[in-house]
């Protein structure tokens, strides 16, 4: 069925790309089957999960379904910044009653209806503001999976600030391959910022009516008062079905507070065991939530390498030269598939001896080894206070008055991995430096 959403993006065009693929879904009905490389999805969805929006579990035509329409639309175009999923879910719960029973008629269970739920409406966040798809350079990503996930996880929950407003980090890589601790293969990584505001969580009794981030308030990394970071990562598994790929959300929810660390908002094997939660714990995640706070701390540093690649917008812009409507058709359906937008991060790196050891090393030098890579964070600028003729303004003892560290920008520095005491020729001099 051919749909006409232009009155919808002409009058929200900052959610337009949303209704395109709505469009474009209405019209091939999802029948080609396939890798569709905008989205880590076949296109064709009907045997995955319905569909990607529950929108077609109505016809199209149906004023239940127009009704759905302007949900979404007013949910992506101002609601989805400052409410949690949770939010729109309890909406659809109400409001489309009927379209929630079909769900249930093929979910296991209510918490089951609500990851999926969660899953369909992050990947429409992600298309509805022009998400950015993060391609590796291969070098890397083993560099990446060769830095300390130990200090990326204890990151403070205020250092993490995505650089785009919706991400895909796509792990395909066929050197390193990212894994959970029982082996499965991750895909790539949806992930998503929201900063709740707390009179917002209050209004919707957000925290007393979700038992995880009531056990964070347990045990005060959600905190009355103040302001709630989300932090959403939807897990893409790979799969052997490409009619069949499994998904997992992984969220971080925690007080914005410079004092609290990454690692104290998550659940642990522990939780899992003895409370009722959907989804995996930490432990079993370690590894793909480490990769995905490494990219996150890599691209906000000051000395990473980004380059954005515009493969499909410049193929977009040939195809409309073409004259023939069944030319320019199967162009169309050949760009969709084959290329994407995406962002380039990183750059070639040397590994000599990373993964060997060295036959030179003398007998009486400590054992070669790896020093993993590191983030470092450093305040910049002013340090003391300063009136408007750019003096530094004193206390009564004479002192300068410091700026709070919570008003000082921070500048984030990547250490890569470096061999240490691989041979006699190894005079590299490392320069101690404080740091925050």
């Amino acid at each position: 069925m051919q749909l006409n959403l232009t009155d919808f993006k002409e009058n929200r065009p900052s959610i337009a790309p949303l209704f395109d693929y709505i469009e474009n879904a209405a019209l091939t009905q999802m029948e080609v089957s396939g890798y569709s490389s905008t989205i880590p999805y076949p296109d064709n969805l009907v045997n995955y999960n319905r569909l990607f929006l529950p929108l077609f579990l109505y016809s199209p035509d149906s004023k239940e379904f127009v009704s759905l329409l302007n949900l979404f639309a007013d949910w992506y175009e101002r609601l989805s910044l400052d409410y949690p999923n949770i939010a729109l879910i309890n909406m659809l719960i109400n409001k489309h009653r009927e379209m929630i029973s079909k769900l249930r008629s093929v979910v296991a269970s209510d918490d089951e209806l609500v990851t999926f739920l969660d899953a369909r409406i992050i990947e429409a966040e992600h298309i509805a503001r022009s998400g950015v798809t993060v391609d590796y350079h291969p070098d890397l990503i083993k560099m990446l999976s060769l830095t300390d996930s130990v200090k990326s996880c204890s990151v403070p929950v205020d250092h993490l600030k995505l650089p785009y407003p919706s991400l895909y980090l796509d792990f395909r890589n066929p050197q390193t391959s990212v894994t959970t601790r029982s082996g499965q293969v991750i895909h790539g990584c949806y992930v998503q910022q929201k900063i709740i505001p707390w009179s917002v969580a209050q209004r919707i009794n957000l925290i007393e009516g979700d038992a995880s981030l009531r056990l964070q308030a347990e045990r005060g990394t959600i905190r009355s008062g103040k302001d709630i970071m989300m932090l959403q990562m939807l897990f893409i598994y790979d799969a052997d079905d490409p009619d069949n790929i499994m998904n997992s959300a992984f969220n971080i929810a925690a007080s914005v507070d410079s004092e609290i660390g990454v690692n104290q908002a998550v659940l642990y094997d522990d939780d899992v065991a003895q409370h009722t939660f959907a989804g995996d714990s930490f432990e079993e995640m370690c590894t793909p939530i480490s990769m995905v706070m490494n990219t996150i701390m890599y691209m906000n540093a000051k000395d990473s390498k980004r380059v954005e690649f515009k493969e499909a917008t410049g193929m977009r812009h040939q195809i409309k030269s073409l004259k023939n409507p069944s030319k320019r058709r199967k162009a169309e359906a050949r760009v969709k598939r084959e290329f994407y937008d995406y962002v380039r991060i990183g750059k070639q790196f040397s590994f000599d001896g990373f993964f060997e050891g060295d036959s030179e090393s003398g007998k009486d030098k400590k054992s070669p080894h790896l020093r993993l890579g590191h983030f470092h964070t450093y305040y910049v600028g002013e340090r003391l206070k300063r009136d408007e003729q750019g003096n530094v303004i004193r206390d009564e003892n004479g002192k300068g008055v410091p700026i709070p560290p919570s008003s000082r920008e921070k500048e984030i520095k990547w250490v890569a991995p470096v061999l240490i005491n691989a041979s006699e020729s190894d005079n590299m001099q490392h320069k101690k430096r404080r740091i925050q």
